[in-house]
């Protein structure tokens, strides 16, 4: 690495390096390092406000290279270990707030290497094994969690069965060096698949149906959405169903591009509300027709959207108790 205001690389430029520092504030120490053209170059500290190291190390061209250590704000060890132009090589170091060593993982060109294994500190039924970069992926976490697949490249590879906790999605289908590709379900309870489509190249592609239980017994599974996604994003007419208990609040229409506005599974009696919700997505915003229709084909809601905002005249009316749909989101 070049010294101060000597000659430096970054990209295919030569520069002429220069220090850099700053302060919090109240004038303590914040940054102290220096640059070569516009990437960060040489050693480089930061410390926290309360005045403690926070991070040291140093680059080469914008790079991390060499040895790297971080630190918790209250003084204890984050991780240690060394980098080669940016790429994590050797053996890394993960500790706790407390000090305790949690994770030990050898690199080479940034990729993981050889067997691995992590145990929470705070639960010890929280476990995960893999072999990197070509191996078995296997994790259990608190609540009834696992995740089981394999990898290729240290990315995940082939089938995989992923679920967060015991109440969560059941998500099974297969990776292709890190992206989602093909069939996709998830299951409930292993008896509703609450989700199935297709992916291509790690996007959302064709049709896709959501399930859910059509009341709280929890005894059948019923069509709740339907519709196409094209590169992953809805697109092009969506019907989505509700058939459940009433609730004494007003419905409304979320402006959240990333939420579809009802069918909250609640709780109540087999009879209730059924409504039926017709309306037309372009790159994933609200654009065309929408319809709120009754169980009897009466118009609870009819209007326009054009690029996610309501257009023209809309009209309808709700039931007269003015029912809560809910709404649940399609991740």
């Amino acid at each position: 690495m070049a010294a101060e205001g000597e000659p430096c690389r970054a990209g295919d430029r030569t520069y002429t390096s220069y220090p850099y520092k700053s302060t919090y504030p109240d004038g303590g120490k914040h940054i102290d390092g220096g640059y070569c053209g516009p990437e960060r170059h040489g050693a480089w500290t930061e410390w926290y406000k309360n005045g403690l190291m926070k991070a040291q190390g140093a680059y080469a061209g914008g790079l991390e290279d060499g040895p790297w250590r971080t630190w918790f704000e209250n003084g204890q060890i984050k991780e240690s270990g060394s980098y080669i132009q940016g790429k994590k090589e050797g053996v890394w170091e993960v500790y706790t707030e407390k000090g305790e060593l949690i994770e030990s993982l050898t690199y080479h060109q940034g990729m993981p290497v050889g067997k691995y294994e992590y145990r929470h500190p705070r639960s010890s039924d929280a476990v995960v094994r893999a072999e990197f970069p070509d191996g078995d992926y296997k994790a259990v976490f608190s609540y009834g969690g696992e995740v089981d697949g394999g990898l290729k490249n240290g990315r995940p590879h082939g089938p995989w069965l992923i679920r967060m906790a015991r109440f969560s999605p059941t998500w099974k289908g297969t990776f292709d060096e890190g992206k989602k590709t093909g069939r996709w379900t998830a299951t409930l309870e292993d008896r509703c698949v609450w989700a199935e489509g297709e992916y291509v190249d790690d996007a959302r592609e064709g049709e896709w149906t959501f399930r859910g239980w059509k009341d709280q017994k929890r005894r059948q599974c019923v069509t709740k959405a339907i519709g196409q996604y094209v590169h992953g994003k809805r697109h092009g007419p969506w019907r989505f169903e509700y058939d459940g208990p009433c609730h004494d609040q007003d419905w409304w229409q979320t402006e959240d591009d990333r939420t579809i506005q009802f069918f909250q599974n609640m709780a109540g009696t087999d009879e209730g509300c059924h409504y039926i919700l017709e309306e037309t997505f372009a790159d994933d915003e609200l654009h065309g027709p929408l319809r709120v229709t009754q169980k009897d084909g009466s118009v609870v809601r009819e209007g326009e959207y054009r690029h996610g905002r309501k257009a023209g005249k809309w009209q309808g009316w709700l039931t007269a108790s003015k029912k809560f749909i809910g709404r649940m989101r399609l991740r």
